[in-house]
C-alpha cells in the first residue's frame, strides 16, 4: 500500500510572501509520514508550493505512481486549491483521498459536503489516526473503527470517536524531513539569520483565549524535553547543515523552566556556538533573566504578539495584555540584545480609523526591527468567526477571499468592521507598512543585518513591493 502525502500550492499572495519570500517545510505532512513509516507504511511527500508544480502534473503524478491512498493538509487559505487537486486526482486515478488540517478539522461536514471527492477527514492531530486509518483500510476493515475521523460512505457522513491529544509528545518521532526537498527551503532572513533555516514545533497547544485564534491544537501545553529538542536541532546542524532555527511554538515561553531548561541543555552542548534561533511569544511572558539566558543560548530574534495600539481593543479580543508591558518588554528586549518582531492587526471589530491609525503610531513608538500590519480576518474556528458570523456580519463565505494581506491584491474582504469600508482598511495596510519601514532609523537598522548579497536582494524586493 503506497500512500501519497501533500502540501498544496498557495493561491494568493500573502504580505510576507511578497515582502522577504521564502518556503518552509510543511513539518504536519512530515510528522505524519514518520508515524507511517515507524508502522512500516510505504510513503512520499509531494510538496506542490516548494516545488511549484501544476494541480494537473500532481494528478499525473499519482495516477502513474498507482498510490493507493493521497493524503492532503488543508487550511483555509488553500482549501480552494486543495479540492481543485483533488478533483484532478480523482479524474485519472481511483484512489482513497483523506485531509486533515485545521480547515476541515473546524468544518468537517462543510469540507466533506462541499467535496465529494473527499473519502475521509482526520480530525486534530493525525499521528496516531493516519496508522489507524492505514490498518483499517489494510485489513478491510469498517473506518468506524478508526477514532478521530469522519467519513462518507453512500451519501452520508459518520463520525467516529473523538481521539485525545497525544500526550507525550517525546514519543513521536522526528518529522520525517528526508522525504522533503530541504534545499528549497529558503525560510525568511529578515534579522540576519544565516541560511539554512530550518523549523521546529517544540510544543503544542496554548491555554490562552484570543477571540481571533483559531488553534486547533487545544488548550493544553504540550512540550518536548529539552533533550529531545536538541537532539533533533543537532540532527538539523549534521544532515542538513541548519545555520537558523524556527521555533513554530505558539508561544515559546510559557513555561519559563522548560525554556530555561532548553538554553541550558542548548549552552552545555556548544549549539549556541553552531546555530541561532527564533521564536514567538508574548510581552508578558518574559522577564531580563530569561531574555539573557535565551541570547546566551543562541536567541537572535523574538516575534511578538501584539495586535492593537489601543487599550480598549485588547481587552475586546481578549488579548491579556497591557500597552504599558508591550513598551517595556520591547524597552528590555532591545536593552537584551534581540531582535524583535511584532504583529498588529487593523479592522478589529468596532475599530474606528482613530482607532487604526494610533494602532500604527503605537508600533513606531514601540520601535520593533520588523512588523506585520495584516487585515482581520475572521477565520473558523475562532470566536470571532462565531461571533460575527452569528451577528450576520461575514459577507462571504468563498475562502479565496480570506487573506491577512488583502490590502496587496485585489480580492474583496470577507468581513469590515462597522462603519468602515474595504477601501479604507487595504489602504491602511500599505499606509501602516510604508509608514513603519520607510523611516531612516529603519532603513539603516535593517541595512546592518544585512551579511549576504543574497539578504541584500531580499531586502531590495521588500522595499519595491512595499512602495
Amino acid at each position: 500500500m503506497k500512500t501519497l502525502l501533500i502540501n498544496p500550492h498557495i493561491s494568493h499572495e500573502s504580505v510576507s510572501k511578497r515582502i522577504v519570500g521564502g518556503t518552509q517545510e510543511p513539518l504536519g505532512l512530515a510528522y505524519l509520514a514518520a508515524a507511517l513509516e515507524k508502522n512500516n507504511y510505504p510513503v512520499e511527500i509531494l510538496d506542490a508550493e516548494a516545488l511549484g508544480i501544476s494541480d494537473q502534473e500532481i494528478a499525473e503524478y499519482v495516477s502513474s505512481n498507482n498510490f493507493d491512498i493521497v493524503g492532503m493538509t488543508m487550511t483555509t487559505m488553500t482549501f480552494s486549491v486543495a479540492v481543485n487537486i483533488i478533483k484532478a486526482i480523482k479524474n485519472l486515478s481511483d484512489v482513497i483521498i483523506h485531509v486533515g488540517g485545521p480547515h476541515p478539522t473546524i468544518l468537517t461536514v462543510e469540507t466533506l459536503e462541499y467535496s465529494h471527492e473527499i473519502d475521509v477527514v482526520v480530525i486534530g492531530e493525525g499521528e496516531a489516526t493516519i496508522v489507524e486509518l492505514m490498518d483499517a483500510i489494510k485489513n478491510n476493515k469498517d473506518f468506524n473503527t478508526v477514532k478521530g475521523i469522519a467519513y462518507r460512505k453512500g451519501n452520508d457522513i459518520f463520525f467516529t470517536d473523538k481521539r485525545s491529544n497525544i500526550e507525550d509528545i517525546d514519543t513521536i518521532p522526528f518529522p520525517a524531513r528526508h522525504l522533503l526537498p530541504m534545499k528549497l527551503y529558503r525560510g525568511k532572513p529578515s534579522a540576519g539569520e544565516k541560511l539554512p533555516i530550518y523549523s521546529i514545533f517544540g510544543a503544542r497547544g496554548c491555554p490562552f483565549g484570543c477571540t481571533f485564534c483559531s488553534s486547533v491544537l487545544g488548550k493544553k501545553y504540550r512540550y518536548h524535553s529539552a533533550k529531545r529538542i536538541c537532539d533533533e536541532i543537532e540532527h538539523l546542524i549534521s544532515d542538513y547543515g541548519a545555520k537558523t532555527i524556527v521555533f513554530k511554538d505558539e508561544t515559546f515561553t510559557l513555561n519559563r523552566k522548560h525554556v530555561t531548561d532548553l538554553c541550558q541543555e542548548m549552552i552545555n552542548r556548544n549549539l549556541n556556538k553552531k546555530i541561532i534561533w527564533t521564536c514567538a511569544t508574548r510581552v508578558n511572558l518574559v522577564n531580563r533573566d530569561l531574555l539573557e539566558l535565551m541570547k546566551k543560548a543562541g536567541c537572535r530574534l523574538i516575534h511578538y504578539g501584539v495586535e492593537s495600539g489601543n487599550q480598549r481593543l485588547l481587552d475586546i479580543i481578549n488579548k491579556g495584555i497591557k500597552l504599558e508591558e508591550v513598551i517595556s518588554t520591547f524597552k528590555l528586549t532591545r536593552e537584551v540584545g534581540i531582535v524583535m518582531g511584532s504583529y498588529f492587526m487593523l479592522g478589529l471589530p468596532s475599530e474606528t480609523l482613530e482607532e487604526s491609525l494610533n494602532t500604527i503610531e503605537f508600533a513606531k513608538l514601540a520601535d520593533p526591527d520588523w512588523v506585520s500590519f495584516t487585515i482581520t480576518i475572521p477565520y473558523p474556528g475562532s470566536k470571532m468567526y462565531d461571533q460575527l458570523k452569528e451577528k450576520d456580519m461575514i459577507k462571504t463565505f468563498d475562502w479565496d477571499v480570506y487573506n491577512t494581506g488583502s490590502g496587496y491584491s485585489d480580492k474583496p474582504l470577507p468581513y469590515v468592521t462597522e462603519g468602515r469600508n474595504e477601501k479604507e482598511l487595504k489602504d491602511l495596510q500599505r499606509r501602516a507598512m510604508k509608514e513603519f519601514y520607510f523611516r531612516p532609523k529603519i532603513i539603516l537598522r535593517h541595512l546592518m543585518h544585512v551579511r549576504s548579497y543574497d539578504s541584500l536582494k531580499r531586502h531590495i524586493k521588500g522595499g519595491l513591493n512595499l512602495s
